[in-house]
């Protein structure tokens, strides 16, 4: 890029009334010439103090009445004057040099489409940190060991450019979660280039409720596995290969057994077996066995994932 093309940063919000301003205050530290760059905050029909923090910011403000994060960064990336979106969450603090390292990355490499970045976190007790643990553990190392283009983004700091976005069709308004597994998909599936750069980086305030981050964990993988499913078998081989184990022919299957009776048995089984371990994991905090919960939250949230597949709409 000969010219230091003009950003759009966009953020969804949905009743953030306890994280916006720290969101807020971290774009306004930028490093960046503010004559560089916008900001579009678009609001998804809050209840609480949100519409009032939005309001007092120095920021454009947009209204999303359609529900869910996709429908909202659509409709701020259809009002962007940028060549390049860049999207984050109002549950983030950008760093300082965000922007400058977004720019930097596309001039080093001037045939990428998009930069997923890193996300840090910002833990304020043991299950926020367990979290953080989590997504390092297999998120990111996952991102890590994917060589160029990356099939899997995440919009707590994800940019593209405006073009490629507009191309793929922009988010899958049908998803409240996974969307942005979605996109990273569909871009992937249709040859656009996607790079992860650690440098370019946010932190997160990771989620403090155990039980909503399990619930979490379960509804994103469920749209994500139904956006995987929508591919051929070919192309799902190529986006996850890890899916494609033994429990995929389950979801394929016509068989009555297995619709009418294995399915509905694992997701009362996994139901029963989350809803223990997160007993488990509550009972140990209280009696101070804190190191030894990590395994046992490994756990939780991976059956939470695997109830989440179970509950996957197949539409073939």
């Amino acid at each position: 890029m000969k010219r230091t093309p003009f950003i759009s940063i966009i953020i969804p919000v949905y009743n953030a009334e306890k994280t916006l301003q720290k969101c807020f205050n971290s774009i306004n530290n930028l490093n960046y010439s503010k004559q560089l760059f916008e900001v579009i905050i678009v609001d998804n029909n809050s209840t609480d103090k949100s519409k009032k923090i939005i309001q007092e910011s120095p920021f454009r403000c947009l209204l999303q009445e359609k529900p869910g994060p996709a429908a909202a960064r659509n409709r701020g990336a259809e009002a962007a004057n940028g060549r390049i979106l860049a999207f984050t969450d109002a549950d983030a603090c950008v760093a300082r040099d965000w922007l400058s390292k977004i720019i930097c990355a596309y001039e080093q490499d001037s045939h990428i489409d998009g930069i997923a970045g890193y996300s840090g976190g910002i833990n304020n007790n043991i299950w926020a940190e367990f979290y953080q643990r989590f997504q390092e553990a297999f998120y990111f190392k996952h991102l890590a060991e994917q060589k160029p283009p990356v099939k899997h983004i995440d919009t707590k700091n994800f940019s593209i450019k405006k073009d490629c976005f507009i191309d793929v069709g922009g988010f899958n308004e049908e998803y409240l979660r996974g969307e942005d597994t979605d996109l990273g998909y569909r871009l992937f599936s249709r040859g656009y280039r996607i790079k992860y750069v650690p440098e370019v980086r946010v932190d997160h305030i990771n989620p403090t409720d155990l039980t909503h981050q399990v619930r979490v964990f379960e509804r994103h993988v469920k749209y994500s596995f139904r956006s995987f499913l929508s591919f051929d078998i070919k192309t799902q081989k190529v986006l996850c290969p890890h899916y494609l184990k033994s429990y995929h022919r389950i979801y394929y299957s016509d068989a009555f057994v297995v619709n009418k009776l294995l399915k509905p048995f694992l997701n009362v089984s996994t139901n029963m077996i989350i809803l223990a371990l997160l007993g488990i994991l509550h009972a140990g905090y209280n009696l101070k066995l804190k190191h030894c919960l990590y395994p046992i939250y490994f756990l939780c949230v991976r059956t939470s994932r695997f109830k989440g597949k179970l509950n996957a709409e197949i539409k073939r």
